[in-house]
C-alpha cells in the first residue's frame, strides 16, 4: 500500500508555492508546467482558453484588461458581491489610473472582472456574464490540483494545508478550494495563516502534528516573531505556540508602501530613466512597454532568487528599440 503523502502550499499576493513532504520525511519544492518554482497568481481569459500563472502573466502584456492578478486580495475582499464589468477587448489601452503621485499606478487593482460568455464574446448586443472573484481563484485552483496531482506521483495525499496571510478570508479561500475539488476525499484539508505555519517550522516537535489532526502530548510555549515581507505588505506578527495551540498576540502590518511590488516599481523605475537618458525615448511615456518592463523585472528578480546577477533584455520596448 502506498504511504500518504502531505502537501504545503503558500499563497500570497503574488505567488503560489507547492512542496510535498513524503513519509521518508524529504522536502522538495514542486515546480509548475513552466518550470517555474513559484507560480504567479495571475489569470488571463480569452475566446479560446483560460490562462493560469507565468502564462497569464505573459498574455497581460498584450490583453491588460482580459488579465487578472491579486487572485487571493480579490476573493478576500468581504464587500465584493459582484466584480466591475467592462468589455474584454485585446487592444491594448495605453490609459492606466493615476496613482497618489499623479502618476501612472501600474499596479492598479481591479476590483473585479465581468467577461462575457466564449458563446457572446464580441457580440456587443448580448449581454455580459459576470465572473465573480471566487470564479477566478476557482480557475488558478483547479490549476492547484493539477500540480498537486502531478507533484505525488499517484500517492495519495493524507494532508493538504493551504498557508494564506492571516487578513485573508479563510472561509472564502476553503470553499473555493473545494468548488475547485483541490483536494479528494480522503485528505485533510486545512487553511491556516502564514505566520502560524511559520511558528510550526520554529517549534515543529510540539505544533506540527495538530496541522494534520494528530494528538500532541506538550505544554511546552514559545514565542515566535514572524516577518513577512509580501508582495504589498510587510507584516510583523508575535505567535505564540501553547502545546497544539496557536495564537497571535499582536500584529503589525504596512501595507502598499513595503513589498514586493514596490520593489519592482523601483528597479522598473531605475531602467527606464537609464534607457531614457541613453536613448532620449522615455518608455514610461507609454503603458505598455510599462508592462513588459515589469514583467521582465519580475522575472529577474525570480531569477536572483538562484543567483548573484541577471540582465533585461526586452525586445522592441520603446519606439521600436
Amino acid at each position: 500500500m502506498t504511504t500518504p503523502v502531505s502537501v504545503g502550499v503558500s499563497i500570497g499576493s503574488e505567488n503560489c508555492v507547492l512542496a510535498v513532504s513524503s513519509a521518508a520525511g524529504r522536502q522538495d519544492v514542486v515546480a509548475d508546467d513552466m518550470g517555474e518554482r513559484a507560480t504567479p497568481m495571475y489569470v488571463s481569459f480569452s475566446p479560446e482558453e483560460v490562462l493560469v500563472g507565468a502564462a497569464a502573466r505573459n498574455a497581460g502584456v498584450r490583453k491588460p484588461r482580459n488579465t487578472v492578478h491579486a487572485v487571493l486580495a480579490m476573493l478576500s475582499a468581504r464587500e465584493a458581491a459582484s466584480v466591475r464589468p467592462y468589455k474584454p477587448t485585446c487592444e491594448v489601452e495605453d490609459v492606466l489610473p493615476e496613482g497618489p503621485d499623479g502618476e501612472p499606478d501600474y499596479d492598479a487593482e481591479p476590483e473585479g472582472i465581468t467577461l462575457p460568455s466564449v458563446a457572446d464574446w464580441g457580440d456587443e448586443d448580448q449581454q455580459d456574464t459576470s465572473r465573480t472573484p471566487a470564479d477566478v481563484a476557482i480557475e488558478f485552483f483547479a490549476r492547484l490540483r493539477t500540480l498537486v496531482a502531478n507533484a505525488c506521483g499517484g500517492a495519495p495525499v493524507g494532508s493538504l494545508v493551504v498557508a494564506v496571510p492571516r487578513d485573508t478570508d479563510e472561509a472564502a479561500v476553503m470553499d473555493a478550494l473545494h468548488r475547485a475539488e483541490v483536494a479528494d476525499r480522503g485528505t485533510t484539508l486545512r487553511v491556516v495563516p502564514a505566520d502560524a505555519c511559520v511558528a510550526a517550522a520554529a517549534n515543529s516537535a510540539p505544533f506540527a502534528p495538530s496541522f494534520t489532526g494528530e494528538p500532541v502530548a506538550t505544554t511546552e510555549e514559545s514565542t515566535t516573531l514572524v516577518i513577512d515581507w509580501g508582495g504589498n505588505a510587510l507584516r510583523v506578527s508575535a505567535v505564540v505556540v501553547r502545546g497544539s495551540s496557536v495564537e497571535c498576540v499582536a500584529e503589525e502590518s504596512v501595507v502598499g508602501r513595503v513589498g514586493g511590488r514596490q520593489l519592482d516599481r523601483a528597479i522598473a523605475d531605475g531602467v527606464a530613466e537609464a534607457f531614457r537618458r541613453k536613448t532620449r525615448c522615455d518608455p514610461r511615456d507609454e503603458a505598455r512597454s510599462m508592462r513588459k518592463l515589469h514583467l521582465a523585472v519580475a522575472n529577474a528578480k525570480t531569477t536572483l532568487s538562484v543567483s548573484t546577477n541577471t540582465s533585461i533584455e526586452i525586445e522592441a520596448f520603446c519606439n521600436g528599440i
